[in-house]
């Protein structure tokens, strides 16, 4: 892995022309073979232009970087606020509260944020510093993995703020989550006025040694210059790609609109209902089955009275057929056709007769039905299966016991 600690301006060439930009870098064999006992050795190396960085990494064979960007390019903010009510507010919510303190549209912000103690830190930095960011790296032999605020790179002490001077690159970090720039000292200091303690790194001219004293006296500030170069302390492979304030990774994921989303959603409901819809079907269908096969064993019954067993009906009735010779299948044909319309009349066969004529087989059912027009619907019914079906002799019936409605008995001949 390539670390690589991004300026935050570029410096003017000698003749003008061009932006001359320093890096540091280090590498993860770079940080394990440094020795334990020399912890003042340097850990970031230093390149001038992009050219001079290629050189010098391309004996290092690494495929990935990490980069750590200018916290002052990024913007940061801190605010009370618990978790219900973020929970409500949503990641949407969370841009609208930089709307006050940034020029950039907050829908063109890249937005990050942690929450702890009822306490919420959002970092944003326009998207378009993003991609550029990322698309700087098009023509290296180096995939992005992470892009960082440097900040992070900063050791922190408990109780203890730690101040960064180094150069144009000027920052405060409070504690693990949060900074602010320092770029002009006094007006950060005099702001902060929690803060009490301060570690200081890098380079403390007599302006900034000034305004430190000062605030020492008149606000107890106790401060503490650490005595190491900027090149020898902040290791960073302690800070892993899946910070929460990886920018990279919130940009992949970016990638899949919020339209999509919406579509998975509704795929994944239609699917639910599907299911839902055919598990009903199978037990509405497994409900008609048990009852046809009840009101089959009804009918066959009627049919053969000497029958006092069923195991199997098929093989039974099949059984019965064959005492009618080469005309069975025939019979068994007609009566698989006409037992279905029958079971959905609700109107079983009283008497069945079947007989040949000429090659014709023709099956004559003796049906009780509570009116005509009922044998009439259940002749039509029959004639849809294929079937010839013509109404024979319709006479009254006797009554039913307890019914007062009177009932007729007519026949129903059909043909193949």
């Amino acid at each position: 892995m390539l670390y690589l600690w991004m300026p935050e301006y570029g410096e003017v060439s000698q003749d003008g022309a061009t932006i001359v930009n320093t890096f540091r870098w280090c590498t993860s064999k770079n940080i394990s073979s440094r020795s334990a006992a020399n912890q003042s050795d340097s850990i970031w190396k230093t390149a001038i232009g992009w050219d001079a960085l290629l050189a010098a990494t391309a004996t290092e064979h690494v495929s990935e970087v990490t980069v750590f960007f200018p916290t002052a390019s990024a913007q940061m903010l801190r605010q009370t606020l618990s978790r219900p009510q973020l929970r409500q507010m949503g990641s949407n919510g969370v841009r609208y509260l930089l709307e006050e303190y940034t020029l950039t549209p907050i829908d063109q912000l890249d937005v990050r944020h942690q929450h702890h103690a009822n306490t919420l830190t959002v970092l944003a930095k326009p998207q378009q510093d993003v991609a550029a960011l990322v698309a700087s790296f098009g023509l290296t032999p180096w995939r992005v993995v992470a892009a960082l605020p440097d900040f992070l790179l900063l050791p922190i002490v408990e109780g203890s703020a730690t101040l960064l001077l180094d150069g144009s690159n000027r920052i405060l970090r409070l504690d693990d989550t949060y900074a602010v720039s320092a770029d002009d000292l006094d007006i950060t200091l005099a702001r902060l006025t929690d803060v009490k303690r301060i570690q200081v790194i890098g380079h403390v001219n007599d302006i900034d040694r000034a305004i430190l004293d000062t605030h020492k006296n008149a606000a107890g500030l106790d401060w503490q210059f650490l005595d190491l170069p900027v090149e020898s302390i902040f290791p960073p492979d302690g800070i892993s790609t899946k910070h929460p304030y990886n920018l990279v990774v919130r940009t992949q994921e970016a990638s899949i609109s919020p339209y999509w989303k919406v579509v998975a959603a509704v795929l994944i409901a239609a699917i639910a209902v599907q299911m839902l819809y055919d598990a009903v079907s199978i037990w509405r269908y497994h409900n008609i089955e048990a009852a046809t096969k009840a009101q089959a064993e009804q009918q066959y019954r009627q049919w053969f009275p000497d029958e006092k067993r069923i195991v199997d009906l098929k093989r039974q009735m099949q059984g019965h057929l064959n005492g009618l010779g080469a005309v069975d299948m025939t019979a068994l044909s007609m009566i698989s056709r006409v037992g279905p319309a029958l079971s959905q009349a609700n109107l079983p066969a009283q008497k069945i007769n079947y007989s040949s004529n000429a090659g014709v087989g023709q099956l004559e059912l003796q049906i009780n039905a509570p009116t005509l027009a009922a044998l009439e619907s259940l002749r039509a019914q029959i004639a849809t299966q294929g079937l010839a079906a013509e109404l024979g002799s319709v006479n009254t019936a006797p009554k039913k016991a307890g019914s007062d409605a009177g009932q007729v008995s007519g026949t129903i001949r059909v043909k193949l």
